[in-house]
């Protein structure tokens, strides 16, 4: 079974080149992430802020890591990987503190972007505060997802917000990205970000008075949870400020996220050995799924596996879910044609076309019912760091490839 760990505990410049306009695929359609701001300086210092608080959030989470020797460390993942040799490659809390300060960053600020346009879209009703009526017996927030006191008639949990399940989601750019984006969506949508009003009584008896909007399940193979506690506490405390700072600025200072806005689990678990079962407990009540650089290492790890994981997906999630899709661009994965092993032959199949034959096809079974739509698809794109951003470790942009879809 899964194990459950619930989550409620001076700089370089960055190389990489100005942002340009990314070359959109032909086939894009549905909600449109621009890494580019054109046109207001306000907008632009926005971004440039939250994408530096989401920095920040990651060198003040890992001091100790990253005042070390880092650079050897990093090495010695990087031939652990290219090796493929996970077990080692995340076989320690160095090497898993050392990966996340590394390479999640910019993950994390790629995510954020999509997720950001995502909010505005398809999710802005899921993300909407629950009204006081429709949350009795939930008003202090902070709710657990394994508190199954605080769940509706039909099992529910009431005043949840947006329920995700983030496969492959351990290392900490799913979270910080998440936390980013509602965090800036409660900035354009002020009125869900007032807690509900509590008695006196109860607000004496608990420090949190609103109820999550999202509610996370972070899902990864490795042991994930030391890294996630850090940033989620990263993510709810206020930043330090110099004693020296002016009254203005330490008013100012404030957590990226409150408590109570956020919930997040962490589960430990093999995603290509869960049963229907626990895949149903997983995703009950969930909004999206999202597969972040993790889909093309399933399918390498095993096909059959991945397409039949997808295909459970399929059964077990409701009517309306999304599922997210995010990997390297011009991903292959091999497959051996020939029953017997000494005529088998090697064929390679992009990632995206086993991702479209199984839930547009395969997932139709004999009956032919489409069970889902595809809402776009971008063969390739860059997110691009600003040069203004400052973070102790060395940055590169990101180029991916997206696929996003609606069970129907």
């Amino acid at each position: 079974m899964p194990q459950k760990v619930p989550i409620s505990q001076s700089k370089r410049r960055l190389r990489a080149d100005a942002p340009r306009q990314p070359t959109q695929s032909s086939k894009d359609k549905g909600f449109k992430p621009n890494s580019t701001v054109k046109g207001n300086a306000n907008a632009l210092t926005s971004t440039l802020k939250s994408q530096q608080r989401l920095l920040d959030i990651f060198s003040s989470s890992f001091p100790e890591i990253l005042q070390g020797d880092i650079d050897e460390v990093i090495q010695t993942i990087k031939g652990h990987l290219y090796n493929r040799d996970f077990a080692k490659a995340f076989g320690s809390e160095e090497f898993l503190q050392a990966y996340a300060v590394r390479w999640s960053p910019t993950r994390a600020l790629g995510y954020q972007q999509l997720l950001s346009a995502l909010f505005e879209e398809e999710l802005k009703d899921a993300l909407a505060v629950p009204t006081r009526e429709n949350t009795v017996g939930n008003e202090l927030g902070g709710l657990s997802l394994e508190d199954e006191d605080r769940t509706d008639a039909s099992g529910r949990a009431r005043g949840a917000g947006l329920q995700i399940l983030c496969m492959g989601g351990g290392a900490g750019a799913e979270l910080v990205a998440f936390a980013g984006a509602l965090s800036s969506w409660l900035e354009k949508h002020p009125t869900q970000n007032k807690s509900h009003s509590v008695s006196d009584a109860q607000a004496s008896s608990s420090k949190e008075t609103g109820n999550p909007t999202l509610s996370l399940k972070l899902l990864d193979i490795a042991d994930w949870a030391t890294v996630t506690k850090k940033l989620f506490a990263g993510i709810t405390a206020r930043p330090e400020v110099s004693e020296y700072a002016s009254t203005a600025v330490k008013a100012g200072s404030k957590s990226l996220l409150e408590s109570g806005q956020l919930d997040a689990t962490f589960e430990q678990a093999d995603i290509l050995g869960l049963s229907k079962e626990q895949l149903a407990t997983l995703t009950r009540d969930c909004g999206l799924v999202t597969l972040l650089f993790t889909l093309n290492e399933l399918y390498t790890t095993s096909i059959p596996k991945t397409t039949g994981m997808l295909l459970m997906l399929t059964k077990v999630l409701p009517p309306g879910a999304l599922l997210l899709v995010v990997d390297s661009p011009g991903s292959y994965s091999k497959v051996e044609i020939g029953k017997e092993k000494q005529d088998a032959r090697e064929k390679k199949y992009p990632m995206h076309w086993l991702l479209d034959h199984t839930l547009l096809e395969a997932a139709q079974g004999d009956k032919r019912e489409v069970k889902w739509r595809k809402i776009q698809e971008q063969e390739s794109r860059w997110f691009r760091l600003y040069q203004d951003l400052r973070y102790p470790l060395v940055l590169e942009d990101m180029r991916y490839q997206l696929h996003f879809y609606r069970r129907v």
